[in-house]
């Protein structure tokens, strides 16, 4: 079974991905690292400043290679639904897969894409590149269509506004199917 992570960028996806696959025994796969490796662009405002296509393409094909290994816990990116086809590929593909939508709320989204953009930077004392104000416009002119869609193509919501990674890793493997247990049915 694969674990696909859906969310914001700052809703957890990485930090979550890395302690569940650990817990499990899976593989970890980061989509915006991966890709960015397969470009061979240094970051995702390069690509989408180059060509959004690129990135576009990248993230089917390698939607399409990911789907048909199992054990993997892949924390997807913020756009990953943008384009239904990434998840039509795990949806025919013959291994099973949850998919997980890690909920936190706007305001707290934004602190943490700012703190984070801070530390980038080098020094947290330091002024970020962009200030908290656009990172909160941006994410609120997302948000909405974001948390929708998310909400439509998941199999369960795990709100990560508490920052207990332990108990959100607990919580999601308590959601997730047992061996044998059958009783769930995907459909898009």
């Amino acid at each position: 079974m694969n674990i696909l992570l859906f969310g914001m960028m700052g809703s957890g996806k990485s930090s979550v991905g890395r302690l569940l696959a650990e817990k499990l025994g899976y593989r970890f796969v980061e989509l915006d690292k991966l890709i960015l490796k397969h470009t061979g662009y240094e970051s995702v405002q390069a690509v989408f400043a180059d060509r959004i296509s690129i990135w576009k393409e990248a993230e089917l094909e390698l939607c399409k290679d990911l789907c048909s290994s199992d054990n993997q816990v892949i924390a997807c990116g913020g756009g990953f639904l943008d384009n239904e086809l990434n998840l039509t590929y795990f949806a025919e593909s013959k291994v099973d897969y949850e998919a997980v939508y890690l909920y936190c709320n706007e305001k707290l989204l934004a602190q943490r894409v700012h703190i984070r953009s801070k530390l980038a930077a080098g020094n947290i004392s330091a002024p970020a590149k962009v200030t908290k104000h656009r990172i909160t416009k941006n994410i609120a002119g997302i948000f909405p269509q974001r948390d929708a869609k998310y909400r439509l193509h998941a199999d369960h919501v795990v709100s990560t506004e508490s920052s207990d990674l332990e108990e959100t890793c607990q919580e999601i493997m308590a959601l997730l199917p047992r061996d044998g247990d059958q009783t769930w049915v995907k459909s898009l």
